[in-house]
């Protein structure tokens, strides 16, 4: 504890332990924070969530019962003390920010939690947290094979579209699926690049892929190879639910103000 704590003041230059609790593999429950202060543990969420931390390394190695009990039990503690919402949802750390945190195993195990939550949305709604793209350079994009043709802006329609590739609820894997689909656009189908100007992911997040100003290729239609329509991919085969849809809608609000997207553009939804 001492050593977490001086690493995250010294180092990070945190104004104390970044968490409100962390819970030891003896099965005990160490205060941090505790339950009336704003934890750092991510940058924006301290108002809005609590961070409980798991002492250890869990990348091939489940934490002990004893750990995982005593954890149950401070949140048990925190919704009778009227700290937690009875109705509190469980997200890792890695579901928020490009982390391996809080190691395979233990993400694993969260996932058959009760109150585990994949679709991380609400939780960004609920902080306020303004649409984010990650850029093509974070998602390790490679170059197009040659210069794109642009859109005619700004563009009179969008196309939602599934890409068929396995849904993602973290920025890692959503990450990997566009690296996937990139490979498969340009080897496989022939294309210059990813063929969708952006993507989103099960994780709340707009994967940015030809973006706003670059055409994206016809998969039928020979004599006109370019689409004048803004392709809008999501990962994943099945349905996007409710918040990836509002997500969608929030980057395409984005283009009219950017004078990207026409107000009246025609939606072409591929997604039913």
């Amino acid at each position: 504890m001492r050593m977490i704590q001086t690493f995250h003041m010294a180092s990070l230059d945190y104004t104390d332990i970044a968490y409100n609790f962390l819970v030891g593999g003896d099965g005990q429950v160490y205060v941090g924070r505790g339950w009336h202060a704003q934890g750092q543990h991510i940058s924006g969420y301290g108002s809005v969530s609590l961070s409980i931390a798991f002492i250890g390394t869990f990348t091939n190695v489940a934490p002990e019962d004893k750990q995982v009990r005593a954890a149950k039990r401070l949140m048990d503690e925190g919704v009778r003390l009227h700290k937690l919402h009875p109705d509190y949802h469980i997200y890792a750390h890695r579901q928020l920010r490009p982390t391996e945190s809080p190691g395979q195993k233990l993400f694993e195990l969260m996932r058959h939690w009760p109150r585990w939550t994949e679709d991380v949305t609400s939780l960004r709604r609920l902080n306020d947290e303004p649409l984010r793209l990650v850029a093509r350079a974070a998602w390790l994009a490679q170059p197009a094979l040659k210069e794109l043709p642009p859109l005619e802006l700004p563009v009179k329609a969008v196309r939602f579209e599934f890409t068929l590739s396995e849904p993602c609820t973290t920025q890692a894997s959503c990450t990997f699926h566009m690296r996937f689909l990139q490979i498969l656009h340009i080897e496989t189908e022939n294309k210059q690049d990813i063929n969708y100007n952006f993507v989103v992911g099960g994780d709340g997040n707009v994967y940015v892929a030809r973006g706003w100003d670059a055409s994206c290729e016809s998969a039928t239609d020979a004599d006109k190879p370019q689409l004048d329509a803004l392709i809008v991919g999501f990962l994943g085969r099945s349905k996007p639910n409710a918040s990836q849809m509002k997500v969608a809608q929030d980057l395409l609000a984005q283009g009219i103000k950017l004078g990207k997207l026409a107000k009246d553009y025609e939606l072409i939804d591929e997604l039913k």
